[in-house]
């Protein structure tokens, strides 16, 4: 009857602020529950065609609230869940480009993991080959050592010593490099901690650090979009969330709360005491 590119709704009782999570519903479904609700004495605020409220607010991510008649509250508001805008926050930050490609491909109210699957993963995906065509212009046929230590950076190992080891290669073979890839092209960063010296390297695209985390290093299995692969990498996304929430929540939390800065502490915390252990 209608489009099924709306996918979530939340019910929101004005009274007490309780919220619940509705599933994924589509056009005829909320006409069903729109009818429940009228003939339950609710009347929606924004008018009574069930089509146009769907179409007009609810495909656009506009909230469409229902009232007891003569009341206000208690009151429900449907509207998109913005857990998955979130999501795609954390997966393209704040890159105007893949954004845009959502809509270029009709996209919207798609779940992460389905325009994920979309623009990368499918056969043919549109942006199959977005993270070749970046580095490529940026390195030229310099690619092979600065791979190396993208992927190394992505896997978990932060110094430059750790780095090095994974590459089974001296230090100072791939200083210069790193220090081009944090100063010249600027695609790492050296993270310093709150207190002390020691640095983190770390990449600063969410998408490059996904794609060398996961696809770099299966790059026959991603050409040939084996089933297990795909799953595997749609089963590691929420992994992936959580590793970049909390440079997500420093970048917005810092200016909401006036802070100069949000870093992260590890390692010895210098003048701190030495734990205890318990004793009996």
């Amino acid at each position: 009857m209608f489009g099924a590119s709306w996918r979530y709704c939340k019910w929101r009782s004005r009274g007490t602020e309780d919220i619940g999570i509705i599933r994924r519903i589509s056009g005829e479904e909320f006409e069903n529950l729109h009818k429940n609700l009228t003939s339950s004495g609710f009347q929606c605020i924004r008018g009574n065609l069930p089509k146009e409220l769907y179409e007009d607010y609810l495909n656009e991510n506009l909230a469409v609230r229902h009232v007891l008649e003569g009341r206000f509250v208690p009151e429900m508001e449907l509207k998109l869940e913005k857990e998955e805008l979130v999501k795609l926050y954390l997966l393209f930050g704040g890159y105007p480009k893949y954004y845009v490609a959502i809509e270029d491909f009709g996209l919207q109210g798609q779940t992460a993991e389905e325009i994920v699957n979309a623009l990368f993963l499918a056969k043919d995906a549109p942006l199959e080959d977005e993270v070749n065509g970046i580095l490529s212009q940026e390195f030229g046929g310099r690619s092979g050592i600065y791979y190396s230590i993208l992927e190394s950076i992505a896997s978990g190992n932060n110094t430059l010593s750790s780095i090095a080891g994974s590459l089974n290669t001296p230090v100072t073979s791939i200083t210069r490099q790193a220090n081009e890839l944090k100063d010249l092209f600027e695609i790492i960063e050296l993270e310093m901690p709150y207190e002390g010296k020691r640095g983190a390297y770390r990449i600063r695209h969410p998408l490059l650090e996904s794609w060398f985390s996961q696809i770099y290093r299966n790059y026959s299995d991603y050409s040939a979009r084996k089933p297990e692969f795909v799953r595997s990498v749609k089963n590691n996304l929420n992994a992936f969330y959580g590793k970049r929430f909390e440079r997500a929540a420093a970048e917005f939390l810092s200016p909401a709360l006036a802070l100069t800065e949000a870093k992260r502490q590890w390692g010895k915390i210098p003048g701190g005491k030495r734990a205890r252990t318990p004793t009996k």
